[in-house]
């Protein structure tokens, strides 16, 4: 095994955590104990200069700090207030992570953490849903060509329980220590992300199909 990381899946759908919490923290809290035991075993058994570059990745979720006010963003600091026991479940395994002497990390949209510490990543692009859901629409509209406009199929639904109405982090403490910075913008490369969606209908179809029977 190399002495770079361990890593492990999560469970990461809310509304199933709320009709079956247990399968969450048996997956998001008791994985990460699991996997910290076996890492720090693992370390122990390392010569010193392979424990000096052993790391061990914990990917969180902006979740753990439950809703943030208008203006307001998350970053290090912040106190963990989950709603919802998947996010719930999440912050455990978080608050384990530091536990092991390894590494704990908090991801609000994707990257890496490659020192010591915690730190919130993210693309500094705060949209509604119904922002996200009104471009995608346009996307497909001016992909498709086809006259038809999507808004049209837009309705509202009531709020799902433990809902957190806005998420927001502030990546800045990562930027200046690590001079990370997101490779990818999110609103060009949605589109693209639409694209792929509309050439790929027999893989969503199938997708579809197989999430319908479970």
């Amino acid at each position: 095994m190399p002495p770079s990381n361990y890593s492990s899946a999560a469970q990461s759908h809310v509304d199933r955590s709320i009709s079956d919490p247990a399968i969450f923290v048996v997956t998001n809290a008791a994985g990460p104990c699991t996997l910290l035991e076996a890492a720090t075993s693992y370390w122990r058994e390392l010569p010193p200069t392979e424990r000096d570059i052993f790391r061990f990745l914990n990917v969180s979720t902006d979740e753990v700090y439950g809703a943030a006010s208008q203006g307001d963003c998350f970053d290090e600091q912040s106190p963990l207030a989950p709603n919802s026991p998947y996010a719930a479940s999440k912050a455990a395994g978080e608050l384990l992570a530091p536990c092991g002497g390894l590494l704990s990390g908090t991801c609000g949209d994707s990257g890496k953490k490659p020192a010591r510490g915690s730190y919130v990543v993210g693309g500094n692009c705060c949209l509604t849903n119904r922002e996200v859901v009104a471009t995608i629409c346009d996307h497909v509209d001016q992909l498709l060509d086809d006259g038809a406009i999507r808004h049209e199929l837009v309705s509202q639904v009531a709020d799902r329980p433990g809902h957190d109405r806005r998420y927001a982090v502030d990546a800045s403490h990562l930027r200046a220590k690590m001079g990370w910075k997101p490779q990818i913008d999110f609103k060009s490369e949605l589109r693209e992300t639409v694209r792929w969606y509309l050439k790929n209908t027999d893989w969503v179809e199938n997708v579809s199909r197989r999430a319908v029977s479970h």
